[in-house]
């Protein structure tokens, strides 16, 4: 299982998660990686971060953790289906 981001520029830098994840571990992914594509993308910090409803995703500690760290996020309504793009990452 990999975690990656999209830009409106490119797409980035993957970082591979070696067993099944939890929400600590998704907390950790994000404090290593996030900032480094807020800083390099969006230098005014004008975005909105998209994960899906994933149980991990919005949890509560992962929740906490955003709130705390001011992460702007994409607000998705319970049980939407999945919209992510990364199926899509690399085709023409």
């Amino acid at each position: 299982m990999f975690w990656g981001y999209v830009t409106h520029e490119e797409a980035g830098t993957f970082t591979e998660i070696d067993s099944n994840i939890n929400s600590q571990k998704y907390i950790n992914i994000l404090k290593t990686n996030l900032r480094h594509v807020v800083v390099r993308h969006f230098p005014n910090e004008d975005y909105l971060f998209q994960d899906d409803n994933s149980s991990v995703y919005s949890s509560i500690a992962t929740k906490l953790w955003k709130t705390e760290n001011e992460i702007k996020c994409l607000t998705l309504p319970s049980q939407s289906p999945d919209i992510t793009i990364r199926e899509n990452v690399g085709e023409p």
